[in-house]
């Protein structure tokens, strides 16, 4: 499995703690069982711990360069983009992204999880 070819893809990855970041993917270490991020934002809680504003995290215009999460930190993830090279690809072989996308959150998972 080359899940290496997902680096660079646009990612969006919800924490446990229920925070949304978005990001570019920048690695995927199986042996640490982490992935980084760069170019992340933090759009907070979103609703996501019962609406009671005291218990929400706000978005942040900070962008951080680079964070590392541990797999079991990870409650969700999906791509919003390829890279610009796997996209075309991704684009002559197959015109049903869903399909790549759900791949691309089952390897994350599958690798992650523990």
């Amino acid at each position: 499995m080359s899940d290496q070819r997902y680096v660079g893809s646009r990612i969006s990855l919800v924490s446990k703690s229920g925070i949304r970041y978005i990001g570019i993917l920048n690695a995927l270490d199986p042996q640490n069982a982490t992935l980084s991020l760069k170019e992340v934002v933090s759009q907070g809680t979103e609703g996501r711990r019962g609406g009671n504003p005291a218990d929400e995290i706000p978005p942040s215009d900070t962008v951080f360069k680079y964070i590392v999460f541990r797999g079991s930190d990870i409650k969700d993830l999906s791509v919003f983009d390829l890279p610009p090279q796997q996209k075309k690809n991704q684009q002559q072989a197959s015109p049903s992204f869903g399909v790549e996308n759900h791949k691309v959150r089952r390897i994350a998972f599958d690798i992650y999880r523990y």
